[in-house]
């Protein structure tokens, strides 16, 4: 039996690694195809992110933001029945134990993403739905006020849930701008536009580019090569920003802003608000700029 359980474990091993191989070899194959030199992006990344430690380039976190705020905002209410799961059931610790361990060594990285740690949500649920099991296959004397406790709970998280949803639905705001400019100048056959990289992380993709228009996203160009563009879609705040003031004065004028997500706020009646503020700027070339 020993011998059978080595086997399979070996066997499992050999498949994984052949499958590994195999799954690089296919990303290599297409990502070089689209970039036109050869390519492993999964290995380019652990580059520049690792050995490079460049990571921090795209933005950082404090130490602690996967704890105080990704796993509140991912695992809702419930996520305080976490540690319940593991005291009434201590085979789970082995599970989850590896997973926060894999989030603390994340934590540690200076730019932290929600989807570099998404992997641990469903391990983690199972300590949590451990919990809520436990709690509500109690027969003690305050077992209906328990059981109304986690009702609570879920309930919490299914408006937490919607709120976030709603939320998410203005959280594109370079898609949002694309598809207004686009409408805006609906019956204009050719154009070039230029979209900026906060467009380009938020929303923008080669699916919404519905015209025959020329589509750049190319990064670091100077002022006189994006002063050639029709459009452009620029992150900017307000019409003051000081990122639009050499657009504004080499040729180019405001079409309109777009709006996105920027948080809740409490109104005077004590309801919940989004806040929605000015995140790009359309900017259109003067007709009599050459």
């Amino acid at each position: 039996m020993h011998n059978n359980k080595l086997s399979s474990s070996s066997s499992l091993v050999a498949l994984s690694l052949f499958l590994y191989v195999k799954a690089i070899r296919l990303s290599t194959l297409v990502d070089s195809w689209f970039w036109q030199r050869w390519l492993w992006p999964e290995g380019e990344v652990l580059y520049f992110n690792t050995i490079l430690n460049k990571s921090s380039h795209w933005g950082t976190f404090p130490l602690l933001w996967y704890f105080y705020s990704v796993l509140p905002r991912a695992l809702g209410a419930t996520l305080i029945l976490l540690p319940l799961g593991l005291i009434v059931n201590k085979h789970l610790r082995w599970i989850i134990l590896p997973n926060v361990l894999f989030i603390i060594i994340y934590s540690i990285l200076p730019h932290k993403e929600l989807r570099f740690i998404i992997y641990t949500f469903p391990i983690l649920n199972i300590s949590i739905a451990q919990g809520c099991s436990w709690l509500f296959q109690t027969r003690r004397r305050w077992s209906i006020v328990v059981k109304l406790f986690v009702l609570g709970l879920l309930s919490i998280n299914v408006i937490q849930t919607g709120i976030s949803l709603i939320a998410s639905h203005y959280n594109y705001p370079g898609a949002n701008a694309l598809l207004q400019l686009q409408a805006y100048k609906k019956y204009e056959s050719t154009a070039t536009v230029h979209i900026d990289v906060y467009s380009a992380e938020n929303g923008v993709s080669r699916f919404l580019e519905i015209k025959n228009w020329i589509y750049n996203k190319t990064e670091n160009l100077t002022i006189d090569d994006l002063s050639q563009f029709d459009y452009l879609l620029i992150e900017a705040t307000n019409d003051d920003d000081h990122r639009l003031i050499p657009y504004l004065s080499r040729g180019h004028q405001i079409i309109d802003f777009v709006r996105g997500f920027n948080g809740f706020y409490i109104h005077r009646q004590f309801l919940l608000r989004m806040r929605f503020t000015p995140k790009i700027y359309m900017l259109e070339k003067k007709k009599n700029t050459s």
